[in-house]
């Protein structure tokens, strides 16, 4: 069985809150044809990079085969982040929901989370890179995702009708791509 590694988001993470409800989506569609690993992340309402980089490898050591990396708001491009450090990972496909471009504007500006402006020359091609957002997001709004574009054109960008930031509904997009060869 492959195996999904689900990222979730900054903010509050019990119950109902930030990822939860996405992560369980995900692991009730997935059920029979994943194993979904979805670690906690450390101090997620005061996040630092390199808790969660260490967090991501120690999760990753665990895990035998490639690997698809999924990951919501923070997750999205923590994940981007760390791939663009470390070499090797092997992985089959990465997709990155919500997620914010860190250094967009001044609103943004946590430099720890910030990606090295040549980050495409940074992270190995992989045709297999998608991004999720919602159009009206109100939380990270659509202009991230359309910055990424800028920096990873082989990726397949995926604009979501509506106002979702936490997708406390499911995410049927997701399974989607999830399925996508």
């Amino acid at each position: 069985m492959d195996s999904i590694l689900f990222i979730h988001s900054a903010g509050p993470q019990e119950g109902r809150e930030g990822s939860q409800l996405l992560a369980h989506y995900l692991k009730k569609e997935c059920a029979n044809t994943h194993n979904i690993i979805h670690p906690a992340m450390p101090s997620p309402l005061d996040p630092y990079y390199a808790e969660w980089k260490k967090e991501i490898r120690r999760t990753l050591d665990l895990v035998e085969g490639e690997v698809t990396l999924i990951g919501h708001s923070l997750g999205g491009s923590v994940l981007l982040k760390y791939l663009a450090e470390e070499v090797n990972i092997p992985f089959n496909k990465l997709i990155s929901i919500a997620a914010p471009f860190w250094g967009i504007n001044k609103g943004w500006q946590r430099k720890d989370f910030i990606l090295k402006s040549n980050i495409s020359g940074e992270i190995p091609y992989v045709p297999n890179i998608f991004f999720l957002h919602s159009k009206l997001d109100p939380i990270v709004p659509i202009e991230h995702m359309q910055r990424y574009l800028k920096h990873f054109p082989q990726a397949k960008f995926i604009e979501l009708e509506g106002d979702a930031h936490l997708f406390m509904d499911g995410l049927p997009k997701l399974v989607e791509v999830l399925k996508e060869a």
